[in-house]
């Protein structure tokens, strides 16, 4: 064991001055002679290092020609000037696009495209209007029993346009704050009048946003009240007409357009105003805003209680709409009376 132990040592103090022996740089193309007095190395131990030195060779770069050498440069494949990597770099730097502005890029997105603008008679009027009642209803204006939420301006705009309120009286059933006859006025109504369930103090608040408004825009002969603690059950009169004569004392002959934000309204209050649009033979245009899945939430039932009631009409609107503080999708069901009489006459809107 002992011979053993120290046939090792002397074989591994062998190999160590042989590597110390050996060139530091085996990748120059430059031999060193081996010394005449050194050990003769074993085939396994020159194939070994025959092979890491052809291994060095071929990855080392060539060293410069000597003057009357052949130079073998010619033999080795030309470098390119530019390296792999840095080709790599540019050609994935031009297949890269070029990054736009934010700015840009959100104008070129569909959602953030600019909106169309409305123009028309009426469009300064309207949008004073809706700055107005801005400036009195900050929130949702649940300001008592029977008022679940307000209409967004573009569903109050879309409910009023598809009733033709301009040169009519324009009568809307459950008025709450008047936002509706507001609306209506600035679009082009010759009159509007809104009956509302809850208290007096919706009144005085309606009438503070109209007389601001006719500072800046003439009302002329324009009629504009709103009348509240009114249940449209309760009214005596079975047509539209009859409730102008009873609530306002108003018996002007101009045709009539009716519109109702009738989520709130139970099914009596329902049946009760349609009663009265069917009757009506000034009422031309009537528009309904509630959800779809209650009653009367579909334009056939609508069509068949109006029939039932000795009056016919058809639809002439279907639009979604929204309240802010409604969860509910809501519909915009407009309907055309088709046995309207031909005696009421439009009148002619109020003057800038």
């Amino acid at each position: 064991a002992l011979l053993g132990a120290a046939r090792g040592i002397l074989f591994f103090r062998f190999v160590w001055l042989r590597r110390q022996q050996e060139p530091a740089n085996t990748s120059a193309n430059i031999t060193t002679p081996r010394p005449t007095n050194a050990p003769p190395s074993s085939p396994l131990r020159r194939a070994n290092m025959s092979s890491k030195a052809k291994a060095a060779k071929e990855e080392a770069p060539l060293s410069p020609t000597k003057k009357g050498k052949k130079s073998t440069k010619g033999n080795s494949p030309k470098k390119d000037p530019k390296s792999p990597a840095k080709v790599k770099s540019v050609t994935k730097a031009a297949e890269t696009p070029v990054k736009t502005s934010s700015k840009k890029k959100a104008a070129e997105t569909p959602q953030t495209k600019p909106k169309e603008k409305k123009t028309g008679p009426y469009e300064a009027r309207w949008k004073k209007a809706m700055s107005i009642f801005q400036k009195f209803q900050p929130g949702l204006g649940h300001d008592g029993t029977g008022l679940y939420g307000t209409l967004t301006a573009g569903t109050m705009r879309t409910m009023i346009e598809r009733c033709e309120v301009v040169g009519r009286t324009h009568v809307d059933v459950g008025a709450a704050d008047g936002k509706v006859l507001l609306g209506a006025l600035s679009l082009g109504a010759a009159h509007v009048y809104g009956v509302e369930i809850s208290g007096d103090g919706l009144q005085t608040k309606f009438e503070g946003m109209r007389d601001v408004l006719a500072q800046s825009h003439s009302m002329g002969a324009s009629s504009a009240r709103l009348a509240c603690s009114i249940d449209i059950c309760d009214l005596r009169g079975a047509t539209v007409e009859a409730w102008l004569n009873e609530v306002f004392n108003e018996s002007d002959d101009t045709e009539i357009t009716v519109s109702a934000v009738w989520h709130g309204f139970n099914t009596e209050a329902k049946e009760t105003l349609l009663s009265a649009c069917a009757r009506s033979q000034r009422v031309t245009r009537f528009s309904l805003i509630g959800p779809a899945k209650r009653d009367y939430g579909n334009p056939e039932a609508v069509i068949d209680w109006v029939g039932q009631q000795g009056g016919a009409c058809k639809l002439v609107g279907d639009d979604k709409g929204h309240l802010s503080g409604s969860g509910e999708n809501q519909r915009i069901m407009t309907f055309e009376k088709t046995d309207a009489g031909s005696s009421p006459q439009r009148a002619l809107a109020f003057d800038d």
